[in-house]
């Protein structure tokens, strides 16, 4: 296992992993090596990790891939039930709608006032047709940690009074790659979706697990290239900082962890102090140590975002998949019943240092005493 990065040979990363001569051949053992390194970082087998160009395509190869692979087995669309849930990323909502304007049946469990799916209502959702539960293990708004294992279990009860019953869970661990158990054996999941936006490496590179004996069909046309599941020739450079990046955000997670999380207590406390009436998503739940996701009364949440900008605070009103969209933030509307809330997300990293957090909340108390709150 590698414990410092070194980059490949040039000769290496500028040939095809697919081609018959010498530096072809040492492309193709590279890029295996990165496979194999990722699968021991996830507990599972080289031959199960296929390299995508990121997340969205994971997800997207995951829902419609099994669909598709169902239909081509003799199902009917109308056959197929598909359960999401209400965090989940864009990627996954829509492959949802996708599936459902082709005839398949879908089904949204909805979240507690926490912001936490609780696996019990899930009983109430299954029915015969039920074939894929597709759940995000963090919400990339709020930070909570879904209870993916219990969710898992629940499957597990149901396929025991219905054992010719086919159910497959997908995991959306985009969010949870550097702060939560990642082990595909230990989570029960048959399919798993990982990307590079919090690895600290290069986008373009994601990954998706698939566990042995679970069909897909491709989503793209062309060569036989990731098991014949993803066509085109793999971006190497990229895919070996990826399985790097992931090996050492995984070494050093416990301790990162437990920094941000002393961080992350200290600037929520300022924060509810500033004002009485701002609330934390989430706060009691099982959540990252590297998201916080405040409410305030009355105020229009981009305003909160561009007057924290032009103070040098980076925040977000919403998952930058819907910026693009009006209004705010959907999570909001279904924590706290109404979307006329502003809430902003900050995020934490490895460069964040408490100096830095006390200028945020400096900021953040400038731009509420500017519009009356304080």
């Amino acid at each position: 296992m590698w414990r410092r990065y070194q980059p490949l040979p040039a000769t290496v990363l500028a040939a095809n992993p697919g081609a018959l001569h010498q530096d072809g051949v040492r492309a193709k053992r590279a890029l295996e090596a990165a496979r194999a390194s990722v699968a021991c970082d996830v507990g599972a087998h080289a031959d199960e990790i296929i390299f995508t160009s990121g997340a969205t395509e994971s997800n997207t190869l995951a829902l419609i891939g099994a669909a598709e692979q169902l239909a081509a087995a003799g199902m009917q669309y109308e056959d197929l039930h598909i359960i999401t849930t209400a965090l989940e990323h864009k990627t996954v909502s829509v492959a949802a709608q996708l599936l459902l304007a082709r005839g398949a049946h879908v089904s949204v469990l909805q979240l507690d006032e926490r912001g936490i799916i609780d696996p019990k209502k899930l009983r109430t959702l299954f029915t015969q047709k039920t074939t894929i539960v597709s759940c995000v293990y963090v919400s990339s708004d709020i930070g909570t940690i879904q209870p993916i294992r219990e969710i898992a279990k629940e499957i597990r009860e149901w396929k025991k009074t219905h054992p010719d019953q086919t159910i497959l869970f997908h995991v959306d661990a985009t969010q949870a790659v550097t702060s939560c158990l990642l082990n595909v054996e230990q989570l029960h999941v048959d399919l798993m979706t990982l990307g590079s936006t919090k690895l600290y490496c290069p986008r373009g590179v994601g990954v998706l697990f698939k566990r042995r004996g679970v069909g897909l069909k491709p989503v793209h046309a062309g060569g036989s290239q990731e098991f014949g599941l993803r066509p085109g020739t793999e971006p190497l450079d990229i895919i070996h900082r990826f399985a790097y990046a992931l090996h050492y955000a995984r070494s050093i997670q416990k301790q990162e962890s437990e920094r941000l999380t002393v961080l992350q207590t200290y600037f929520e406390t300022e924060l509810c102090g500033l004002l009485p009436t701002l609330r934390i998503s989430g706060e009691g739940a099982p959540r990252v140590p590297f998201i916080t996701h405040a409410v305030i009364p009355e105020i229009d949440s981009e305003l909160l975002v561009l007057e924290l900008d032009a103070r040098g605070i980076l925040v977000s009103s919403k998952s930058a998949c819907m910026n693009d969209e009006p209004g705010a933030s959907g999570i909001v509307e279904q924590l706290y019943g109404t979307a006329t809330l502003g809430a902003v997300r900050f995020s934490f990293g490895r460069q964040t240092k408490k100096a830095e957090l006390v200028r945020a909340i400096e900021a953040f108390g400038a731009v509420l005493k500017k519009y009356g709150k304080i």
